[in-house]
Parts: structure tokens; sequence; C-alpha cells
């Protein structure tokens, strides 16, 4: 990676690290679940798999693969180069849009950021990623943050937080993302920002300031199982 030759030592070592990890990377639970949990699991993630299916995000002639050709296609000089591009964003989910890399920073004491929070995450228990944007809704974190719905399946509140000693991140704009769950495009666009320290260290490097709680989005009714 481009920038990567201008640094050195651990910090480009961790900065290829956090490049290749997935987005949705979280740390693992150290409670074992019960059997009910594991056959809800089962259930839910035979669920997600339907819904991956019966969308076909993976190919252009998918309804967010459409769309993402009317989007963002004209980019490319072939249609060759296009479905590559979009084949290895559904796939892979890079966090950063195709045509830039993300520049490197320093956040200083005082700077004040926003991150969507799922229920039952900890407000010391922040995730990898921040926008320098103001959320005003789930719509948003959807739509702006480009946040899959296997990544965060609820979002119910957003947390301002500021941050308390120098922290080294990488930051750029959002770029799009398909939601292949819900079989939409999700556009990004807004700013954001990666944390590099462990998941276990961020808390040490900012506090929680104020949380708003979002609204919810109508659901759509649920169609009947046939008796």
């Amino acid at each position: 990676m481009r920038f990567l030759k201008l640094l050195s030592g651990p910090l480009a070592t961790a900065l290829a690290v956090t490049l290749c990890m997935p987005a949705s990377a979280q740390s693992a639970s150290a409670t074992e679940p019960t059997e009910e949990e594991k056959l809800a699991k089962k259930r839910h993630d035979e669920w997600i798999a339907a819904q991956k299916a019966r969308c076909g995000a993976e190919s252009l002639e998918s309804i967010p693969g459409k769309e993402w050709m009317d989007a963002y296609g004209w980019r490319y000089a072939t249609e060759s180069e296009a479905k590559t591009a979009y084949v290895d964003l559904v796939k892979n989910t890079p966090p950063w849009p195709s045509y830039m890399l993300p520049s490197v920073a320093r956040l200083q004491p005082g700077r004040r950021f926003q991150m969507a929070f799922s229920p039952g995450q900890a407000d010391d228990h922040p995730g990898g990623f921040g926008t320098f944007d103001k959320i005003d809704s789930v719509e948003e974190v959807r739509e702006d943050l480009a946040v899959l719905f296997t990544w965060k399946e609820d979002v119910d509140r957003v947390v301002t937080f500021e941050i308390t000693k120098p922290t080294l991140v990488l930051v750029g704009p959002i770029g799009p993302q398909v939601d292949p769950v819900k079989c939409k495009l999700l556009h990004g666009r807004f700013s954001q920002f990666q944390l590099l320290m462990a998941p276990g260290e961020r808390k040490d490097y900012m506090k929680a300031i104020s949380e708003i709680k979002l609204a919810q989005p109508l659901q759509p009714a649920m169609a009947k199982p046939d008796s």
C-alpha cells in the first residue's frame, strides 16, 4: 500500500494489519452459549442465508447490482472492470472508496466525534469506526455510514465521544456498500476514521460525552406463514 512505504517499524505493521481486517471484526465472546441460544443462532443464520440467496447481490443483475452500475459503473473503462470492482465490493466490503486510500492522521485531545451503538453495546465498548458528521437517524446509519445489517442488526442510539489523548487513525470518506441481506445499495459518503489500537484499548483514548436515542424506522408487516 502506497502510504505504508512512508512509515516503518511497528506503526507500518499495525496499519497493514488493520487495513486487511474486515470492518465487521469484533472481539470474541468469552461466554459459552446455551443450547437454546445455539438453536436460535442456527435459525437466524439460516434466515440470513435465505435472504442473501434471494437477493443474489453478487450479480450485477441483482437490484443493488443494477443500482451500483447506474451510480458508479461509469467510473470504469469497461464493463468487465466495473464487474470486477463490484464483486470485490460485495465480497470484501472495503470501508474506503475504490478511488482513494485513507490518510493517516492524529486526533488531538478535545476532538469530538460520534458512533452508532446497538442495544446491549456498552458505551465503554466502542466500535472501530467513528464519524465527524452528526447522526440524526437510523436511516443515516444505514445510508450515509453504510452499516450493513450483519454488522449491526439493530441501532438504538448515538454516542458522542471526546478524544482524551493523541490517537492515530486512518481517515477518509465512507465508500458504498452492498447489503446482501436487505438487498440494497448503501452509498455512504459521510466522513469516517478507523481506530488502530486493539479493541480493548479503545476506551482508554476517549470518553463518552452524551447519548441520544434514535427513533426506530417503521417495519413492514411480516407475512403470516400458511397454516
